[in-house]
């Protein structure tokens, strides 16, 4: 994992790569529910690792179902950092998706939390737990896919 421009090993990463193979994106972090955040954030951390260990995070994005443009644009980036170019139906649905004013839709990233459960574990989200976005992240996210697909279709 790279941590302030320096290359460590160790349990960290092991422990990221755990969670990235045992498909625990949903439940390893209190403030964050959604899996294509979680595995943007694997991809990211751990994209200078050995190819194999790109595997079981890129395999679970390529298979997984996006919802909206934020979800589309998280997925390609998660792939595109392991060096894989995303499915063109991805692509499509980010260009599609793009409003007028040239952002894209405001969608929950972020959200208020659950409360730990004496045995480590997260309860249940309540149903009025809230969610933080904006279209200016949306916007970020699709951008930045868009950018490196393109960089990357190009090679």
């Amino acid at each position: 994992m790279l941590i302030a421009g320096a290359t460590a090993v160790g349990r960290p990463t092991e422990e990221l790569e755990a969670l990235g193979r045992f498909g625990a994106e949903r439940t390893c972090d209190k403030r964050y529910d959604n899996p294509f955040v979680i595995l943007y954030f694997f991809s990211r951390a751990l994209h200078k690792l050995p190819p194999e260990a790109a595997e079981p995070i890129a395999t679970r994005i390529a298979a997984a179902e996006p919802n909206g443009a934020l979800e589309y644009a998280l997925a390609a980036c998660g792939l595109l950092y392991w060096k894989r170019i995303p499915n063109l139906s991805c692509i499509s649905a980010l260009l599609d998706s793009q409003m007028d004013t040239g952002g894209w839709e405001r969608r929950g990233f972020y959200h208020g939390g659950r409360t730990r459960c004496r045995d480590g574990s997260l309860a249940e989200q309540h149903p009025d737990t809230p969610h933080w976005g904006s279209e200016a992240l949306t916007t970020v996210f699709c951008l930045e896919a868009l950018a490196r697909w393109t960089s990357m279709s190009q090679q």
